[in-house]
């Protein structure tokens, strides 16, 4: 986290704050397009891999691999086909350093997606550590060494075009090394041996609604700087885009814990055994907390201080900073609600859930970013976020009959 938060302070600091709105803008776009792409396949590793693994059902298990790659190869390749026609096609309306740096983010499109269809099969396989050396420590190590030795050599300003390029080629070492971690240091030996046996359809219908949430999802994480950039400016969406690389840290603990006991929820689910869920998920939230509670206090005090690392320019989005802190809280204290639905087979629940909140988002976003700006966009954001996770979490404890939250009621255990 560490270094994915230096890498971020570098860019701002060698980009500044026009040329780093425009590289996170075009990020965000290509972010949609990963979402789409992966098909919820990472999730679905997650969920059918470790069944497979406990029941030594190996032909099963090498077959998801082995179809989730094959998919993730022909999505990628559409995705890239109809990003180099819409933006040969849009030519006429970017400048030069736009185009440039629409074209090469282009490229990133199939290595972030096999990045996370890796990174979903090595959480499956219970390696929550090494799923995050790729794009955890590597990504971001490798574009802190290609920016500085970039800076050091031409001592200019970094444009949009040139950050894009050195993202390129850190995902690019980032993707080797995870795919060599999860070969060659992860996969049962069993696993290698099979003969692959494919459940398509069925792997594809878990897959859809899990699509469906993580572009709802998507929604929430990214639609803020899309619709900013649009109906604002870059300049505006790079203040807003550190802002909320900043909040992120309020909800770490709960990235963490999902990370880590995801597997775990969907065997104790479908091995029936409520009171170790019950268990682990009290566990996980308690240890979210304890990690969140401390930063969110940091970061409403703190805050304009800690913008101030990325430039003086980005202190403007203190206030953005602050919001989007406290629907991250909101977040976490109710607990791995999304992964809790989705390992205990009510996904398409959910992803009525988290279709309401995005057309919510989105409509407070259209509302209020032309009235209050980039703060605007925070409170659209963390009002849809503080509604979905509240709604999910009421869900499971009727319908699950467990209590994803860090609070006690009546009934729970």
């Amino acid at each position: 986290m560490a270094l994915l938060f230096f890498s971020q302070i570098l860019l701002a600091r060698l980009m500044g704050v026009e040329e780093y709105g425009i590289f996170f803008y075009v990020i965000s776009w290509i972010a949609v397009a990963v979402i789409l792409g992966k098909i919820g396949l990472d999730t679905t590793l997650q969920r059918y891999l470790p069944e497979y693994i406990s029941k030594f059902e190996w032909q099963l298990a090498r077959g998801i691999l082995a179809r989730s790659y094959q998919i993730a190869t022909v999505s990628s390749a559409v995705l890239l086909s109809l990003g180099l026609i819409a933006t040969i096609s849009l030519t006429s309306f970017m400048d030069e350093i736009g185009y440039t740096t629409v074209l090469t983010s282009l490229f990133l499109i199939p290595l972030w997606i096999y990045n996370k269809i890796t990174q979903g099969a090595l959480l499956a396989l219970k390696k929550p550590a090494m799923s995050q050396i790729g794009d955890g420590i590597i990504q971001p190590l490798g574009l802190l060494i290609i920016l500085g030795t970039f800076f050091y050599l031409q001592a200019s300003t970094v444009s949009a075009t040139t950050a894009m390029v050195a993202s390129l080629a850190a995902w690019l070492i980032a993707l080797s090394s995870s795919v060599f971690l999860l070969i060659k240091k992860s996969l049962p030996a069993q696993i290698g041996s099979a003969k692959s046996t494919f459940l398509t359809s069925d792997w594809v219908h878990y897959s859809l609604p899990i699509l469906f949430i993580s572009s709802t999802q998507l929604v929430m994480n990214y639609a803020d700087i899309i619709m900013i950039g649009t109906m604002l400016d870059t300049t505006q969406a790079g203040i807003y885009a550190a802002a909320s690389r900043l909040a992120t840290l309020a909800t770490f603990g709960l990235l963490l814990v999902n990370m880590i006991f995801t597997p775990y929820i969907s065997e104790l689910y479908h091995q029936n055994k409520p009171n170790d869920l019950q268990h682990l998920t009290t566990l996980g939230v308690r240890m979210a907390s304890s990690f969140a509670l401390p930063v969110c206090f940091c970061l409403w005090l703190f805050g304009d201080k800690l913008l101030a690392f990325f430039g003086n320019e980005f202190m403007a989005g203190h206030a953005s900073l602050a919001l989007l802190t406290a629907g991250g809280l909101v977040s976490v204290i109710s607990g791995s609600v999304g992964f809790i639905m989705s390992m205990t087979g009510h996904q398409r629940q959910a992803a009525h859930f988290f279709a309401a909140s995005s057309i919510l988002n989105i409509i407070l976003n259209l509302v209020l970013i032309p009235l209050f700006g980039i703060e605007g966009a925070a409170f659209a954001t963390a009002t849809s976020m503080v509604l979905w996770n509240i709604a999910l979490a009421f869900y499971i404890i009727r319908n699950v009959e467990i209590n994803p939250t860090l609070f006690r009621f009546a009934g729970n255990q």
